[in-house]
This record gives C-alpha cells, sequence and structure tokens, in this order.
C-alpha cells in the first residue's frame, strides 16, 4: 500500500510493506527538471546560467590570429627584456638603421604605448608594462572567449578588437612622424590587428544576423 505526502515541491511516497504493517520505508520522488515549450509545440529544457553556448568551428582564423598574435608579443617582449639587461642587444628585427625594433622598444612609446606614463609617471615599472606583455594578455583573452558565443562576450570582442587598431594606428603614426623608423614587428601587429577586427566583426555577423533572420521567420 502506498501513501503520498507532499513537502515543498517534492513528493514523498510512504510504502507500507504486505505482511510486514509495523515497518515502512519512506522514498523520496524527485520532481523532473521543469521545460519549456517552444514555438513549434516541442518541448525545450529550461536552460541555466551554466549552459554557456559553446563556439562553432568557424572560430578557427580568429584563433590563428590570437595565437599569431601571442607569438609576436612574446617575442617582443623577450627583446624589450633582453634590451633592460643588455642597451646593446641587436635583435634579427633590426635590418637597418631606419628599420629597427630595438630602437621603438627602447622609447618611451616601448611601455604602456607612452600612455600608461602619463597617468603613473615613468618611474612606476610595474604600471607602465611592455606592450608586449599586455599583448600576450589581450591575445590569450581573446583565444579563451572564442570559445563561447554569448552575445556579451561577442560585444565585448568587437569593442576590444576596435580599441587595439585605434592604438595600431596610434602607435603608427609615432613610427612616422616621431621615431622616423620602421618596426618590422610593429608592422605585423597591425597587420594581425586589422584581420582580426575583420575577423571579430563578421563573426559577430554571422551568429547575430543569422539569428535575427531565422526569429523573424
Amino acid at each position: 500500500m502506498n501513501f503520498f505526502w507532499q513537502l515543498g515541491n517534492f513528493v514523498i511516497q510512504q510504502v507500507v510493506t504486505a505482511g510486514q504493517k509495523n515497518r515502512t520505508r519512506s522514498e523520496l520522488i524527485i520532481p523532473a527538471r521543469p521545460k519549456m515549450c517552444s514555438s513549434n509545440g516541442g518541448n525545450l529544457e529550461k536552460k541555466t546560467f551554466f549552459d554557456t553556448p559553446k563556439a562553432t568551428p568557424n572560430c578557427t582564423r580568429l584563433r590563428v590570429l590570437c595565437i599569431c598574435g601571442l607569438v609576436i608579443s612574446i617575442y617582443s617582449l623577450y627583446v624589450k627584456v633582453q634590451l633592460d639587461y643588455d642597451d646593446s642587444y641587436a635583435a634579427m628585427c633590426d635590418l637597418a638603421e631606419q628599420v629597427s625594433c630595438t630602437a621603438v622598444f627602447k622609447s618611451e612609446y616601448g611601455r604602456g604605448f607612452g600612455l600608461t606614463q602619463l597617468i603613473f609617471g615613468a618611474s612606476s615599472t610595474y604600471l607602465n608594462p611592455p606592450n608586449g606583455s599586455i599583448g600576450v594578455v589581450f591575445y590569450v583573452l581573446l583565444f579563451i572567449s572564442s570559445f563561447y558565443e554569448r552575445r556579451w562576450i561577442c560585444q565585448l570582442q568587437l569593442l576590444s578588437a576596435i580599441v587595439s587598431l585605434l592604438l595600431c594606428i596610434y602607435l603608427g603614426g609615432l613610427l612616422l612622424l616621431v621615431l622616423y623608423d620602421c618596426c618590422v614587428v610593429c608592422v605585423c601587429i597591425y597587420a594581425v590587428h586589422t584581420l582580426l577586427l575583420m575577423e571579430v566583426y563578421g563573426r559577430y555577423r554571422r551568429i547575430y544576423t543569422t539569428k535575427a533572420k531565422a526569429a523573424t521567420k
């Protein structure tokens, strides 16, 4: 014989075994996970905060660009560290007197893009990190975020790509108008950031323009 009684959202089933009426056992019946109904009548499971949508395979180019930028940033950081210990260090990217990356890295614009020293002062080393270290953090975070397709993440990717490209334009102007130098490493980074913005914008349109069109049908 079974008896049912409710405790909150749970149902307790009390079973009385035949022939042993003095012995009972209680079983906790956990209700099924609530489901949501779609517009076409199908059942959809209710999504939780942890059900993060995974990225589709079309992010390969974005991740390749992140890896390229990460490698270039690590190399520029390596050159900067070597210059801090040896001012006469000559890097492989020093091709000529006016085509020298070490001349750029040794300048005041080699740390914090020349902007952080305006806020924190040039004497603070930790608050004026090398440009390469900022690039390493940027590309690692962008690479990790490429595995998810939440709307706010894609918007943040697009915003960061725009800001980084504006920084590249600013630094490129400094190379031509202030330092009178052509930095091979810098030019490679500028190319990566240009392609990066195109890819992030294209990814944003692929994901949300397609979804918006599908929702209107």
